[in-house]
């Protein structure tokens, strides 16, 4: 269901990467190390970044392995800053963030974001007459290897706990492991197989506790993570909804992974952006939070 952040996706950051530095450089190749300073990586790193450019067709060494793009390679990276640029201008006109602002965001919301709502996006930003953003702004590097920082911290797992226990079959349900990886199962049967796994760092983390049982509580920094994250999921999906028109299912999917990289300026400005529209978002099952509707 959700987009999937694999290598090819973040291969069209780097693609977007040796765009911008080309731009900088002025002149049609880059340097591997200029390469490595842009992504902020190890200039060690660069071998499996540059393989990843050549394996999708986007760009090829030279003999002296100087990076150029091909004519293919030029044709994806306008589409991409095109995608870019729209998320950005969308951002600076619903939310009235800094120009910036909206561009980090919109790097990182790029690889996450579902086609509908991506195309939603680029409609609203060509009906609206956008105004272009400068240059410097639009070719800010705000790339983030999303399953990395996923697999770092491990927070996504907390929805499945969360699910779990507001199901609609057994709302007071205990949560176990095995309910857990069931859960895991139905939405994305790719994350089933490392979940036990997942669940031990989990606990080394401080995230949750497990008891010989097998059943699951979340610790205070757990319950903290898992309301910072579900309240986001509903904030957003609320802003999808009203700023775009999508139906439920689209704003959840654009809402889910979002909620993860957001930065917070910007979701403050999403809370704002709620409370002008006199928008009230239901707070279900938050520990700690009012389970009633929450002007904002």
């Amino acid at each position: 269901m959700y987009r999937s952040v694999n290598t090819r996706y973040l291969s069209e950051d780097y693609l977007l990467a040796v765009n911008n530095l080309l731009k900088k450089v002025h002149r049609n190749y880059v340097l591997p190390e200029e390469l490595a300073s842009e992504l902020n990586i190890d200039p060690s790193e660069t071998d499996g970044v540059i393989s990843e450019l050549v394996n999708n067709e986007y760009a090829y060494p030279d003999d002296d392995g100087r990076i150029e793009l091909s004519e293919y390679g030029e044709e994806r990276a306008e589409f991409y800053q095109r995608i870019k640029s729209s998320i950005a201008r969308f951002l600076v006109d619903t939310l009235e963030i800094e120009p910036m602002e909206a561009c980090r965001n919109a790097a990182m919301f790029k690889n996450i974001l579902e086609n509908k709502a991506v195309e939603a996006i680029m409609q609203y930003s060509d009906e609206h007459h956008l105004p272009e953003l400068a240059e410097e702004e639009l070719t800010f590097n705000g790339n983030i290897a999303f399953d990395d920082y996923l697999k770092e911290t491990f927070y996504h797992y907390l929805d499945y706990i969360y699910i779990t226990r507001i199901s609609d079959d057994n709302p007071s349900e205990i949560v176990t492991v095995q309910s857990i990886i069931e859960q895991a199962y139905q939405n994305d049967k790719h994350h089933q197989p490392g979940l036990e796994t997942a669940l031990a760092v989990m606990q080394k983390r401080g995230l949750i506790e497990i008891a010989e049982n097998g059943i699951i509580s979340t610790t205070g920094e757990g319950t903290i993570r898992t309301n910072e994250f579900v309240k986001k999921h509903y904030y957003l999906t609320a802003f999808f909804k009203a700023a775009l028109n999508l139906n439920e299912l689209d704003a959840q999917e654009a809402a889910w992974r979002g909620k993860y990289m957001i930065t917070e300026k910007a979701f403050a400005a999403v809370e704002e952006y709620l409370r002008k529209k006199g928008i009230k978002i239901e707070l279900y099952g938050l520990q700690g939070l009012d389970d009633t509707a929450s002007d904002v």
